[in-house]
């Protein structure tokens, strides 16, 4: 059995979150697909993000510049 994917308009306000340290993002859909904030959370030590087609920056572009999590 496969989890549900949930859906969330926006991650415009991690912006305004800048002590987040560990953010799990692996079933959630960003509708807007901007994943760009995530690369302003100075605290930032452990995400994951599901790949979603279309997503900028590009999933391959995240784990590159933000700690991923496994």
């Amino acid at each position: 059995m496969t989890p549900r994917n949930g859906h969330i308009s926006t991650v415009a306000f991690l912006r305004e979150l800048p002590n987040v340290e560990t953010l799990l993002l692996h079933t959630l859909v960003v509708d807007d697909l901007d994943y760009e904030p995530l690369l302003h959370l100075p605290k930032l030590r452990s995400v994951r993000v599901m790949k979603v087609r279309g997503m900028r920056p590009s999933h391959e572009e995240l784990q590159r510049r933000i700690p991923w999590s496994e």
